[in-house]
């Protein structure tokens, strides 16, 4: 598990998507991917229109589900409460796919877990 309090800052939240075994390269590889799916999550994230402020930071939870091809499958999206913020979240992932291909360690799927903070702005 990688967690880091820059991480969860930026908005990259927890990595739990490293398959057991392997290690040194391999998980280096994974752990590129984990994050190359998360950044590009994070870089379509925007803020719904008409949210000129936010009182709280608010942070939505997720999974997605990627295919070896790097094909998306599925996510599932842990809200803050907010629907519009909520929504924001689920309209970023959606809008990132299609994602980078895994690293080939046999699997037919990939799950990343994260997080999109949103912030006062």
């Amino acid at each position: 598990m990688h967690f880091g309090a820059e991480g969860a800052q930026a908005g990259l939240g927890m990595d739990l998507g490293t398959p057991a075994g392997g290690g040194g390269n391999g998980h280096d590889l994974m752990g590129a991917f984990d994050d190359a799916v998360k950044q590009r999550i994070q870089e379509a994230k925007t803020y719904p229109p008409g949210l000129p402020y936010m009182w709280n930071e608010c942070v939505v939870e997720y999974s997605v589900t990627i295919d070896r091809n790097g094909q998306f499958l599925d996510y599932k999206l842990w809200g803050c409460g907010d629907p519009f913020l909520d929504s924001a979240a689920r309209a970023a992932i959606l809008m990132a796919a299609p994602f980078p291909l895994p690293p080939d360690y046999g699997g037919n799927q990939y799950t990343v877990f994260g997080s999109l903070v949103f912030k006062h702005r």
